[in-house]
């Protein structure tokens, strides 16, 4: 290298550094968890056309933490077919570009959701929605009424009424995504000072146990050829029958069973897409939602998921994780607390 090339190289270098000392980057952890939310309108503002015109107004990203704008609540369904639910009508929503975002017509998905009986993925019409709006499509879809006016500064208990869901605000849960779960929604509140944001957790984060989707297992997928549902159950070694179909119904949400077309096609459509919830695969163990690690007491682990902590009730869960002659002693109690840490304990 010539004497000018390494002056012109050191002259960059400094200037190079001179400009990250004064902008420096911003680094952000990377994150195996991912989100649902939507986000922006196309005009980087609260307001836009109806139907996502860049593919980044409703849309799926990585779990990420702001401190400047923190996240404080976790708000996670008590039922894991809930949770479930919920992040698949998230998921249907970020990929359906029919549904944008702008702030004075957020309720115009909800009102097409529920034209298609919450079905996101049916949606046709271009409709617009915002964080809380979506937040709240989703909870319907997964069976769970709450308002399409509700908004981040009321989201919080407008969920916890339904007595539904539990309430995490630990910084084991908002500040990290190690202990997040498929389908928990986080919030954080619109105030005065600090606007309001609100996501579907999509994926698990490591800590927690349970598979992909949150232990709720589906009927595999069937031939994409069939026409009737009483055909495509039997291809794949199903009961049929209408009472059978009625309760695979209920468990998807598809309400007051009563064989129509429409139901019909709305659980041949799950099936073939194998996203058919199978009732009888999920009526064996649960367990209850993994705590933070942090706990050294199991009354005080048992109270931060909202479960009984009384020794009755301790006494009854000891006895169905084969932990016998439960009186309290230290060694049952952390035995019990290592299970619950894990999300392996199991719930009576």
């Amino acid at each position: 290298m010539t004497k000018k090339g390494l002056c012109s190289l050191l002259v960059a270098a400094f200037l190079i550094v001179s400009v990250f000392s004064v902008f420096p980057l911003k680094v952000f952890a990377a994150s195996s968890v991912r989100i649902g939310h939507a986000s922006i309108s196309e005009n980087n503002s609260a307001e836009g056309a109806k139907g996502d015109q860049t593919g980044k107004e409703v849309f799926t990203r990585d779990w990420y933490k702001d401190s400047s704008k923190p996240w404080v609540y976790v708000i996670r369904a008590k039922d894991p077919v809930v949770a479930e639910k919920i992040a698949v009508a998230m998921e249907q929503a970020c990929a359906n570009d029919k549904i944008g975002y702008g702030q004075s017509d957020r309720t115009t998905l909800f009102t097409e959701a529920k034209k298609k009986n919450w079905k996101i993925s049916a949606i046709t019409t271009k409709c617009n929605t915002d964080c809380s709006a979506l937040v709240a499509v989703c909870v319907n879809a997964a069976g769970i009424e709450v308002s399409k006016t509700m908004t981040t500064a009321n989201e919080k208990n407008t969920l916890m009424n339904t007595g539904c869901f539990i309430l995490f605000e630990s910084s084991e849960y908002t500040g990290k995504d190690e202990n997040l779960k498929r389908g928990d929604i986080i919030l954080r509140p619109k105030t005065s000072t600090v606007g309001g944001h609100t996501v579907v957790v999509l994926s698990n984060g490591k800590n927690t146990s349970s598979g992909g989707n949150n232990g709720v297992q589906y009927y595999p997928s069937c031939s994409a050829s069939f026409t009737s549902i009483v055909d495509a159950l039997n291809s794949i070694g199903v009961n049929s029958s209408y009472s059978h179909r009625s309760t695979i119904a209920s468990a998807n949400n598809i309400t007051n069973y009563s064989g129509t077309a429409s139901q019909n096609t709305t659980m041949l459509n799950l099936l073939k897409q194998g996203r058919l919830i199978n009732p009888d695969a999920n009526t064996s163990t649960v367990y209850f939602p993994a705590c933070a690690s942090h706990y050294t007491s199991i009354v005080d682990a048992l109270n931060s998921i909202g479960a009984n902590s009384s020794f009755n009730y301790r006494k009854t869960i000891a006895a169905k994780n084969n932990i016998s002659n439960y009186s309290g002693t230290a060694a049952q109690n952390t035995q019990m607390l290592v299970l619950l840490k894990q999300g392996k304990l199991i719930k009576p």
